[in-house]
């Protein structure tokens, strides 16, 4: 039998429901791994339905990254980290062990604007911030690109 590995992910997943929980040495998860590997959407769709509670993919590894920090870090593609984050929004808000925000790292390690739409958008649809938060924080972010003296691609 040939089988990909989003069949094999599944087969784990069904027989290993907390599976996704599980940390190696460095304190990497599932999420962590297959951003590092840069997988396929179809596997980022598996794990994102075994973790109904968005502990996987708000945990943080030993140097204090939770996968969306991984995801900008490794040039995830932002199809993929709209898949990451479609299933938790306010996983963009959080900061690592450096104090960064996913969006801080964007603007750092100077990502492609369709990803930094992406932390955007799912910063926009974070239902933690009001309006009034929301604002401020899209000000700042500004601000920094600015200060950062960031240039996107037209």
């Amino acid at each position: 039998i040939n089988r990909t590995p989003a069949d094999l992910l599944m087969t784990l997943i069904l027989n290993h429901p907390y599976s996704t929980l599980i940390q190696n040495g460095e304190g990497k998860n599932a999420f962590h791994l297959a951003v590092e590997n840069n997988s396929q959407d179809d596997i980022f769709e598996i794990l994102v339905r075994a973790d109904k509670d968005n502990t996987a993919i708000t945990t943080r590894d030993n140097s204090g990254n939770t996968p969306i920090h991984l995801a900008i870090k490794n040039s995830l593609s932002s199809r993929s980290l709209r898949i990451l984050l479609k299933s938790c929004p306010k996983a963009v808000l959080m900061k690592n062990s450096q104090d960064h925000t996913p969006f801080k790292l964007a603007i750092k390690f100077k990502s492609d604007a369709t990803v930094i739409q992406t932390l955007l958008d799912s910063f926009q649809s974070a239902s933690t911030i009001t309006k009034l938060d929301r604002k401020r924080y899209d000000d700042r972010r500004v601000h920094f690109a600015i200060d950062e003296k960031v240039t996107f691609p037209i």
